[in-house]
């Protein structure tokens, strides 16, 4: 629909025909901006069906989507993404009988919450060791010192006790 100006037009007519126009340009730069986001929702929907797809978590879907930048999402760019953030995505050899044993893939470094327990428990048994040990107020014996002299006879004493 050509809009055209005709010589016996009066000012309001060319003014309704201009903001006409305008109307039709901004239709089209808004429906160009509801198709990109309708686009930016169908790619986020398919990521995250992608990474169920590869058993890892939900919180991993922003790292990926960085990684994957303007890339289109498929199965294959997912996977090249996550193997670049360093997720093992191989699933374990099964068994003879192949029976019940697989498990989805973890990250790398997945067994970190182990070693980090591991630590913990460590350190509270030394924790406890220490408060049942004769020098557990040493910190306060030290703190406590008014002069030189007596914090050197309160280390010499904590160095015989050891």
């Amino acid at each position: 629909m050509a809009i055209e100006t005709q010589p016996q037009d009066s000012d309001l007519v060319r003014d309704l025909r201009a903001q006409i126009k305008a109307k039709n340009q901004e239709i089209k730069e808004l429906q160009a901006v509801a198709d990109g986001a309708e686009d930016k929702a169908r790619q986020a929907i398919l990521l995250e069906q992608e990474l169920e797809a590869f058993g890892q978590p939900k919180s991993v879907l922003q790292i990926v989507k960085e990684q994957l930048g303007d890339e289109e999402v498929t199965s294959s760019s997912v996977e090249d993404a996550l193997i670049a953030l360093g997720f093992n995505l191989k699933a374990p050899e099964p068994d003879n009988d192949g029976v019940g044993d697989y498990q989805a893939p973890q990250p790398v470094g997945a067994g970190l919450a182990d070693s980090l327990s591991a630590v913990t428990s460590l350190g509270n048994q030394v924790a406890a060791a220490a408060r049942n040990s004769p020098h557990s107020n040493l910190t306060d014996q030290i703190n406590s010192a008014e002069t030189p002299e007596q914090l050197a006879a309160i280390m010499r004493e904590a160095g015989q006790g050891t």
